[in-house]
């Protein structure tokens, strides 16, 4: 049985070009030979005044080069280079000698760069871009298309991979030889929006973790989403847009807030929801929308949770109508068409003040359907969509006419586990590609390297080029492990099988099961567990990843190390070392999990004793663990404490997190 489908679409124009595809220069010339069985033939040349992004680009293919061969390559400047017949210039960003050739960064569009070999030569250049940063979604704040193109050609010519931040996680294939086809290339990442929302926040240092070990994760984070192309030139926040009224204007307005079913108290302030058909609600939008200087995207998506709008007017909206206002309150019912009347309201105000404006939202909870039959979209729209794995509300939206951008909660579930539904995740990203995606922000990246890696690369690299197969993919990252490849792509297959077997359910504005009947949702029917998969994927890894289950997996790392006996190269061990550390991970805290509930049963001293040496045991693993960049153990103790999971015992006494509506 094959992992996969191998089933390869084809290439989308602006998808990344390989080598063998690439347009030639020029149908005569010959591969560049930029090291010859050892023998380094080429040097990287800088403009004098060459930028930060240019110098940096610079130095990592230096390293990517010479890492490789053992080579040291020489950088030089523009006033100190002089062409020689026998070694092969890399330029670097825009210099005199790309004039020959007609590369200029300024005629690039944004986020684009360009490649292009001569004779004897390779010119690079990058249309970079620095912006405001929006710390969660571009850290840096900048979009390194010199950067990029470096990348591309140490991917063509030496096969440079970056499986997981940090140093171990770069995969750089030893050669003798490393030859360069001729190319003539042009790139642009193919959506303008490609975040991986990761809190790593500076200001962020968790008591439990040394700062340096943090500040250090920070970096890699970021460098390995750099890397993987991740950036932005949509350059507009979607999310929960009304957080800030009930402050603001609910003393003096509270007619503009949501009317709750006789007997039920409003929602706090980040879940309040408005009373859509009150016309003084879009004047005071306009009137903030004036206040923010008429931009050219303007952001109405509805708070997160329950609490949805229940007077007569709002409701006159319905399709369909008579919808019980207990359903509605809780965000149980089928709300888009009144949410879509609401916007086409909004859009004719504003497009008043600015007859170009867009407004973006999220579509989630009970208005993530697509707009029913007969309901038509007025307002040009940019939809983020909280999807299950299913198709459907994708193409609904499309059809009714919106940009869509995809906003999964998918990384939520089977947090600490090796849990890998590449093919369902996978084949999203295929068809949203087809079908009008122009951007990609997931929530949220946890940093569950050891156990999840795989997972957050094959995204990384579908939102690159999604023509490209996932086991193709799986094989790339199973590459980085030498001898062992073939074992270690058995490993992931492993996994994704077991993945496909438990069958977690999505966190999509509500609970979308996967499949009734596989295991996760049985197992939390057996033992009463939480179904969402948010709170679900912590208390069910005693109950799913059983000794068997985990064994079977070591199993394959075992043998993965014996087939490296006798390598030289000790990164292909040290990676399996890493996986190795993953289920570590999960074995220690389903440990915890396992004590607390004993705990929770029965408080006898010797319950609180195993309880707290495992939490303990937990914590130092942790530590090494994030030290060593297999988990972002600042972020799993953030997550549990907030809610509520008992892995230390300020995590068992917080108070659960309501996930009604989310």
């Amino acid at each position: 049985m094959r992992f996969f489908s191998s089933l390869v679409l084809v290439m989308a124009a602006a998808a990344p070009l390989r080598a063998a595809d690439s347009p030639l220069a020029t149908a005569s010339q010959k591969p560049l030979a930029l090291v010859s069985e050892g023998r380094l033939q080429t040097s990287i040349v800088l403009a004098d005044m060459a930028t930060d992004t240019e110098i940096e680009a610079a130095e990592k293919l230096a390293t990517y080069i010479g890492k490789s061969s053992g080579a040291k390559v020489p950088i030089l400047r523009g006033a100190k280079f002089s062409a020689q017949r026998d070694v092969i210039s890399i330029f670097v960003g825009e210099q005199r000698a790309n004039a020959e050739i007609s590369l200029k960064a300024a005629e690039l569009p944004e986020e684009t760069f360009a490649i292009k070999t001569g004779s004897n030569s390779v010119h690079l250049v990058g249309k970079d871009t620095i912006y405001k940063a929006n710390a969660a979604l571009t850290p840096h704040g900048r979009s390194p298309a010199t950067l990029w193109a470096v990348n591309y050609l140490a991917e063509q010519c030496i096969g440079v991979r970056w499986l997981w931040p940090g140093e171990l996680g770069t995969f750089i294939p030893k050669l003798k030889t490393i030859h360069l086809a001729p190319l003539d290339v042009r790139y642009t990442p193919p959506l303008e929006l490609r975040a991986f929302r990761a809190s790593l926040l500076p200001e962020k240092v968790s008591k439990l973790f040394p700062e340096a070990d943090l500040k250090r994760e920070h970096a890699e984070a970021f460098q390995w989403m750099e890397n993987q192309q991740l950036g932005d030139r949509f350059r507009t926040t979607i999310a929960h847009a009304f957080t800030h009224w009930l402050p603001k204007y609910g003393a003096a307005h509270p007619d503009f807030f949501a009317l709750p079913p006789p007997g039920v108290a409003q929602s706090g302030a980040r879940g309040v929801k408005l009373r859509l058909a009150n016309p003084a609600v879009i004047d005071a939008i306009a009137a903030e929308y004036i206040a923010a200087g008429c931009p050219p995207y303007w952001c109405v998506a509805p708070n997160d949770g329950v609490g949805f709008d229940t007077s007569a007017e709002t409701c006159a909206w319905d399709v369909p109508q008579k919808q019980s206002a207990e359903d509605i309150w809780n965000g149980r019912g089928q709300l888009t068409a009144r949410y879509v009347h609401f916007w086409n309201s909004v859009h004719a105000r504003l497009s008043a003040l600015n007859a170009k404006v867009v407004l973006t939202t999220l579509a989630y909870s009970s208005y993530r359907n697509p707009p029913p039959p007969g309901v038509e979209v007025k307002a040009p729209l940019v939809v983020a969509l909280v999807p299950s794995y299913t198709t459907d509300l994708w193409k609904g939206w499309a059809d009714a006419g919106a940009k869509l951008i995809l906003r999964p909660n998918w990384w939520q579930g089977g947090v600490d586990a090796p849990y890998l539904p590449l093919e369902a995740e996978g084949s999203f990203i295929k068809f949203a590609a087809k079908h009008g995606m122009i951007g990609f922000n997931s929530d949220s990246l946890l940093g569950f390297w050891g156990a999840q890696g795989l997972r957050y690369y094959v995204t990384a690299r579908l939102l690159q080029g999604p023509e490209q197969s996932i086991e193709t993919l799986v094989e790339e990252y199973a590459s980085a492990f030498g001898r062992a490849k073939p074992i270690m792509v058995d490993y992931f297959r492993y996994w994704a099988d077991f993945s496909k077997e438990a069958s977690y359910p999505v966190a999509a504005g509500g609970v979308v099961s996967v499949n009734p009947q596989g295991l996760y949702e049985k197992l939390c029917a057996e033992h009463a567990l939480p179904l969402h998969p948010i709170p679900g994927s912590d208390a069910i890894i005693p109950y799913l990843y059983t000794d068997e289950v985990l064994a079977k997996g070591r199993d394959f790392l075992r043998r993965a190390r014996e087939a490296l006996r006798g390598e030289e190269e000790p990164g292909f061990a040290l990676r399996i070392h890493f996986l190795e550390g993953g289920l570590d991970e999960l074995q220690a805290l389903r440990e915890v999990l396992i004590a607390a509930h004993a705990l929770k049963q029965d408080k006898s001293a010797a319950h609180q004793k195993q309880y707290t040496q495992s939490s303990n045991q937990l914590l130092e693993l942790r530590r090494r663990l994030t030290k060593e960049g297999v988990i972002w153990g600042d972020i799993a103790y953030d997550r549990e404490i907030r809610r509520g999971i008992p892995t230390l015992p300020e995590a068992a006494r917080a108070k659960n997190q309501s996930y009604d509506g989310l």
